[in-house]
């Protein structure tokens, strides 16, 4: 089980690669304000692969859950002493309090992560995880990696590196 922040969700829902998510983890835990974020507000800009992400929801491998109390009042003060907002908010809160494993990609959110001594990887580390099992090829996860670089801003070192980590997965295969 784990807990998806919003532009993970989006991206490997544009790559469509979200099922990596259900194979690498079972369950995906999404709270209200992301929920939000990737349904509503992207199904309001007309995006199509608002659909994987229903489908998912449909399908009961991710789930929108409601925050506990005591989530909801973290979230609220990560949100007003913070730079995160109420998505990455309340994704940190839960998987603080539930201890589990956050994937996000933006940069204060991973700092605020690490401050919470939160596990986390981002969709890069999805996309590596999913290769070193087996369950993409090495030519695709180059063509995953290309593709990302298209869909979500990346430093362009940081697709450099994954290649290169896959390069080594391969060679331990």
């Amino acid at each position: 089980m784990i807990v998806a922040d919003a532009t993970p969700l989006i991206v490997l829902a544009k790559l469509d690669r979200l099922a990596l998510l259900k194979q690498g983890y079972g369950e995906v835990l999404v709270a209200p304000a992301v929920y939000d974020e990737v349904v509503d507000q992207e199904l309001a800009k007309g995006a199509l692969e608002v659909a994987f992400i229903q489908r998912a929801v449909e399908e009961g491998w991710m789930q929108r859950v409601q925050l506990t109390g005591g989530e909801q009042r973290l979230a609220e003060r990560l949100v007003a002493h913070g730079r995160l907002d109420r998505g990455e908010a309340e994704s940190l809160a839960m998987a603080r309090t539930r201890g589990l494993r956050l994937v996000l990609d933006d940069k204060e959110g991973r700092v605020a992560a690490g401050a919470f001594s939160v596990h986390y990887l981002g969709t890069v580390g999805v996309i590596l995880k999913a290769y070193g099992k087996g369950r993409l090829e090495h030519g695709e996860v180059v063509g995953v990696l290309g593709d990302l670089a298209r869909v979500l801003w990346t430093v362009p070192d940081v697709i450099t590196e994954a290649l290169a980590r896959a390069r080594r997965i391969r060679i331990r295969t």
